[in-house]
Formats: structure tokens, sequence, C-alpha cells
């Protein structure tokens, strides 16, 4: 267990702006706690690239957020959690929280008839993780898994509602037809796509992992009080392009430095 006190820093890190709806959630759920948000920007989406290559971002940034000050590290990004989690957790020895375990354990305790959708990245999707956790826990649940890799790059491009509810609504397919209850949001960014989720799937529960790491944090950390919060945000590339999104999404103007990491090209 960690101690809340006034040096203990929770680092993020995302490819994106995706992983600021969890730092939201943190910021409400743990208010007088410092957190550190970086978001690899220039390398973004992951969901594309290559096992190994998410590996070694992941390391370089792992590793930058705890040469940082960073005492617990929350992966807010779901294609690292789905690839990378066993190894970065041999690798470093402070605790490292991944998105996906509290999203598979939700999901299954909140279904009703069984069907569960899982929308994510292609790398996510691939991996299995998801189907594979619902499984083990709900032997006879019938699991939709949607590749959906249009969703983060126009998130990032921030492109016109109309054409995000007909991309929406393609992918949303399978899991209509299915009768899915349950859908689970395999990608940090997917909670800015609600309203048009909802829209499709307006009687479905949808399991947002920007609202179940919080336990897990909670756990790990004890009672004790802390004081007054530091926010960092840090960008591979672009940091106006990514204050604008802070500032859209948490509603006020959030202080974006630039970092720099060997392999990044910058």
């Amino acid at each position: 267990m960690v101690e809340k006190q006034k040096d203990t820093v929770v680092g993020l890190f995302d490819s994106g702006i995706g992983g600021l709806t969890v730092m939201k959630t943190l910021m409400e759920r743990f208010p007088q706690l410092s957190l550190v948000y970086l978001a690899d920007t220039l390398r973004c989406p992951y969901g594309s690239r290559s096992v190994e290559a998410i590996i070694r971002y992941s390391i370089e940034n792992l590793q930058w957020l705890i040469d940082h000050g960073a005492h617990i590290i929350v992966l807010a990004c779901n294609t690292v959690s789905a690839v990378a989690l066993s190894l970065l957790r041999s690798r470093f020895s402070i605790p490292i929280i991944g998105v996906i375990e509290p999203v598979v354990h939700e999901a299954v305790r909140v279904t009703k008839n069984r069907k569960i959708g899982i929308i994510g990245t292609a790398r996510t999707i691939n991996s299995g993780v998801y189907k594979q956790g619902i499984c083990q826990q709900l032997p006879d649940a019938t699991v939709v898994e949607v590749s959906s890799p249009l969703f983060v790059p126009m998130i990032e491009e921030r492109v016109s509602p109309s054409i995000m509810k007909t991309v929406v609504h393609e992918y949303m397919r399978p899991c209509v037809e299915m009768g899915v209850d349950t859908l689970v949001l395999g990608c940090t960014h997917y909670p800015l796509l609600l309203p048009y989720l909802r829209d499709e799937l307006p009687d479905c529960t949808i399991v947002n992992p920007s609202e179940v790491c919080s336990p897990m944090l909670d756990h790990i950390l004890s009672e004790e009080s802390m004081s007054a919060p530091v926010y960092e945000f840090f960008v591979s590339d672009n940091p106006d392009r990514f204050q604008q999104f802070g500032i859209d999404l948490l509603g006020w103007e959030i202080p974006v430095q630039q970092y720099y990491l060997h392999g990044t090209g910058v």
C-alpha cells in the first residue's frame, strides 16, 4: 500500500487525449492527489502499431514517468493494457494499474442476457484479452468483438458529428444485430463517443474504462490525507492542439509542456 503523502504522484499515459477521460475521473475521485499525464501524441494512435513497437513505447513512457517522480502508474490506454501489462509489471517495481481487469469484472457483473459487445482498436481486439477474461468468468457468455480502428483518429482529428454518427452506426451494427445488453468501451478515447453510442444502443449498459479503475487505485492508496494537488501535462508533439482538447474536456486551461524521449525522433 502506498501512503497518500504530499509527494505521492500518480502517472498516467496514453497515445493521445483519450486518457484524459481517466484523469478527469481520478481528479474527481481523488481531489488531493497529484497527477502527471503523458500523451505520446507524436506516435498516436497505438492501436495500429506492432506489439514490439507498443512495448517499446510503453517502456520508454513508464521510465519517463518514474524519472519524473511517479510512484504509481495508470495505463490510460487499453491497447497498452492489452499487450504489455504483464511485461511492464515484471520490469518495473512500482504499482501499475491497467484498465482491462476492472472493465471485464464490471461487464460480467452488469450483464443480464449475457450478450456482451466489445469495441476497441485493432490491436486490442486481436489480442483477445477482453473476450478471454469475460469467458473465464462467464463461460456461457456470447461476446461480439468489433475492431473500430477509425474511432481514435476521428476523435483526435475532431471530425464532424455527421461523419462520426455514420461511422459509429456502421461499427455498432454487429452489436445491435446480436442484441447485446452490455457494451465494453475497449479504448479510453471512446467515452468521447458516448452520445453517438447511446443513440445506437439506447437500452445497453456501457462499461466506461474511465470510471472503473478508481477502485483499484483506492485499494493501493492508504487513507492518509494529502496536500494540495499538482497537475502536470506533457505531450510528445503539438502542445497547443492538445491544450485545446484539454480545455474542452476538463473545462479549464491546462498547462501543457512538450517532452522528449529517445526514439521519438525529436
